[in-house]
């Protein structure tokens, strides 16, 4: 594993992770159809998501997007968020890989990964590190490292949040 890769596990008290998780899972919380993961072509037909966007350069998208982020952030030092958001994949017969990525080309940002749920889907890096998206995890790692999700087929989606910030 990459020596500049975090992982910090049990990172929300689980009352607040639970009522994290009905919060975004309830059925009047909006997801948006995304086509495009990490630059990925739009004419593949079965590559697409759904994310709820939080926060862009420190202001709300969503009238709950600063509440979300503060509490995956609530331990980590930064000045500002670049981006937060909500990443939804659904369950897939076969694991979808997606491409490597870099969320920004931003120099001195990091990258957060929130993980809702525990699947089978994960988060790769070049290197071929696998980070495995295991229920109240958090992954903080600087964005020049690129990165690829996946979807997962053991379970009805994959949850995350993503947030890049300085």
């Amino acid at each position: 594993m990459m020596k500049n890769i975090e992982i910090k596990d049990d990172h929300l008290p689980l009352k607040k992770l639970h009522d994290l998780e009905n919060f975004v899972l309830s059925n009047e919380f909006p997801y948006y159809y995304n086509i495009n993961i990490a630059g990925e072509d739009d004419d593949k037909t079965d590559t697409f998501m759904f994310n709820h966007r939080l926060m862009i350069k420190n202001k709300e998208c969503s009238s709950v997007g600063k509440m979300i982020t503060d509490i995956i952030m609530k331990d980590i030092t930064y000045n500002n968020i670049l981006r937060s958001k909500i990443n939804l994949y659904l369950k897939t017969d076969s694991l979808k890989l997606h491409r490597f990525h870099k969320d920004t080309e931003q120099e001195n940002t990091k990258v957060a990964i929130f993980y809702i749920n525990t699947n089978n889907g994960y988060t790769e890096f070049e290197d071929g590190t696998i980070i495995k998206s295991i229920r109240n995890r958090l992954v903080l790692f600087p964005c020049n490292l690129k990165h690829r999700s996946t979807t997962t087929t053991d379970t009805r989606h994959r949850l995350n949040i993503n947030i890049n910030y300085d």
